[in-house]
């Protein structure tokens, strides 16, 4: 299978350290994301991911974009929630 690609705003995340934006060109059910895993913790999908920085600014740049919270911060991943058979396991700070 080819996976295709398209890259939006990466100079800009480069420059400023910011999310960047990838557009996936195949069907839905090909997306690596689908691809079926075993995880010796269970895991089964990232369900957050909290993004500190200025928020109005992160905000302008990347809008609502589902599975992800804004909080102020130094500019970062300021946490993560994956879903597990178990349950959820969060690292680092709480989003919401």
């Amino acid at each position: 299978v080819e996976l295709r690609w398209r890259l939006a705003g990466l100079d800009k995340a480069l420059e400023e350290g910011w999310p960047f934006f990838m557009q996936w060109d195949v069907p839905s059910e090909l997306l690596p994301g689908r691809t079926p895993v075993s995880h010796p913790c269970g895991a089964r999908r990232i369900s957050e991911v909290v993004i500190s920085g200025d928020v109005e600014r992160l905000r302008a740049w990347i809008g609502e974009a589902r599975g992800t919270t804004l909080v102020e911060g130094p500019l970062g991943v300021a946490g993560l929630t994956i879903e597990t058979s178990d349950g959820e396991i969060t690292l680092g700070g709480a989003g919401s």
